[in-house]
């Protein structure tokens, strides 16, 4: 899969993240937890041509080596709470959706700030 591709799954999601958030708050943190997910595989594909494709710990730790511990703590957050949206009888709450959009937005901030950069090149 192409970075192009990686990018345009990342804002998909996020888009839908965003609209879901006001109501449907497991739905906005599994969302925006699929965005963090898309866009940290843009970062790495750019960086390394491939993006594993293997576990999400895996992507944490790949980012921290190539720089990006700030986007490697954004990672790390959004995963923590990918179990409790997608498979826990907790419900997710709205301040844990808005902080799930905001490091997703942050994310995927990078993720376009990278692909802009290694495109000009």
């Amino acid at each position: 899969m192409t970075a192009t591709a990686k990018l345009e799954k990342a804002e998909e999601f996020f888009l839908l993240a965003d609209v879901s958030a006001p109501s449907e708050w497991d739905a906005a943190v599994s969302l925006a937890v699929s965005a963090g997910i898309n866009a940290a595989d843009v970062i790495i594909l750019l960086k390394t041509g491939n993006f594993g494709g293997g576990e999400h710990d895996g992507a944490v730790r790949t980012l921290k080596r190539l720089g990006y511990g700030t986007e490697a703590s954004q990672l790390s957050f959004l995963l923590r709470l990918k179990s409790t949206a997608q498979y826990s009888a907790r419900r997710c709450t709205l301040s844990e959706a808005e902080d799930c959009l905001k490091r997703a937005a942050r994310l995927l901030g990078s993720a376009r700030d990278v692909m802009r950069v290694e495109t000009e090149s």
